[in-house]
């Protein structure tokens, strides 16, 4: 900044044109943050092209909204998210838990941030780790009939 620049910024002040540093930050940080339910309500509106929108809506009210929706997304804790992940882990299956988790909590939080209407979380969401690979077996009826077949095929 150049010294006639800083000079009548001075003289703003002075004649209470512009609001003083003190003032200034004392107002920024006044504003209050954004609540899980309003990001919830802004990534509606800036996502109506995204095509899980409704299974998302469907997470959300179903899971977070009497839970964390009228919680401040600074106020979120780990512990929050711990106790959340527990609940859910009694009655749904892993998925569930994880689309809940990530799909929600993360996404809502990033949009705040990429908004700039939160601040980024304090903590690393822990997802669940699984496996749902699902492996058949044949049975001895099925093993002797596809060998049949295969010999059978001119071609195997």
């Amino acid at each position: 900044m150049t010294p006639s620049r800083a000079s009548l910024i001075r003289a703003q002040k002075v004649n209470n044109q512009i609001l003083p540093n003190k003032q200034r930050r004392e107002d920024n940080q006044s504003h209050k943050p954004f609540k899980i339910n309003d990001l919830w309500i802004d990534y509606c509106d800036t996502h109506t092209h995204f095509k899980r929108l409704h299974d998302q809506r469907y997470l959300f009210e179903k899971h977070l909204r009497d839970r964390i929706g009228d919680k401040p997304s600074n106020d979120l804790t780990i512990r929050d998210s711990d106790n959340l992940k527990k609940d859910l882990q009694g009655i749904y299956k892993p998925q569930t838990v994880k689309h809940v988790l990530s799909i929600i909590i993360k996404r809502l939080v990033n949009h705040g941030v990429a908004r700039n209407l939160c601040t980024q979380l304090t903590f690393k969401i822990q997802m669940t780790k699984f496996d749902n690979r699902k492996t058949e077996d044949l049975t001895p009826g099925h093993l002797h009939k596809l060998f049949e077949v295969l010999e059978e095929e001119p071609n195997a």
